[in-house]
């Protein structure tokens, strides 16, 4: 009689760097350092590391752990989701995350940080111009105000009598700013009017 025994034997290398590549918010898909969510809606993360199998990932913001997941093969990407409630458990600005990576022959654990940015929807938006003549002056000052939704993309346009138009674009990260808009187009009867849009 023959008896035969079998164990599977699993080698684990140690977890080594951390990259993420891509958010995801709604349509909308971003460059890791420039990642974007809007407050009250769920985005995603794509994350891998470069060696390790059996990963435990932890994601935090400072002292707060705010999402905890594993995955069996580490230098595969994987998209992680961020819940609407957990963005808005980080609520509106930008955050530092720091994003842990562990199994059991990793020590210490690997980490690294991403910032992202939970922006409101543009509500309230007001303009005025500041400067007393704007036909002799060498830009115009406009005031701009914001209810909520900052950091904003502002696009400020300047249409002249005859019909020629002047584009610029500006960031706002305050709910109130002034802008100083060079203009280059003649004629008396300039209109400008400003306006804004969450680049989410």
């Amino acid at each position: 009689m023959h008896v035969t025994l079998q164990k599977i034997i699993t080698i684990l290398e140690p977890v080594t760097d951390i990259t993420v590549t891509r958010c995801y918010a709604g349509t909308q898909h971003f460059h890791a350092t420039n990642c974007k969510a809007l407050y009250g809606g769920a985005f995603q993360m794509q994350m891998a590391v470069k060696t390790g199998l059996n990963i435990s990932y932890r994601i935090q913001s400072e002292e707060t752990v705010f999402l905890g997941f594993f995955v069996v093969k580490g230098n595969v990407s994987h998209n992680i989701t961020v819940t609407p409630e957990m963005a808005k458990q980080l609520g509106p600005g930008c955050h530092q995350l720091t994003i842990y990576a562990t199994n059991m022959v990793t020590f210490p654990e690997v980490s690294t940080d991403l910032q992202v940015c939970i922006l409101e929807e543009v509500a309230g938006l007001q303009a005025s111009v500041l400067t007393g003549d704007c036909l002799h002056s060498s830009d115009i000052a406009v005031g701009v105000s914001l209810e909520h939704g900052a950091p904003a993309l502002l696009l400020f346009s300047l249409t002249g009598d005859n019909n020629s138009s002047f584009y610029e674009t500006r960031d706002m990260n305050a709910r109130k700013d002034i802008f100083h808009i060079d203009h280059p187009i003649q004629g008396m009867e300039d209109q400008l009017s400003a306006l804004s849009f969450s680049d989410v």
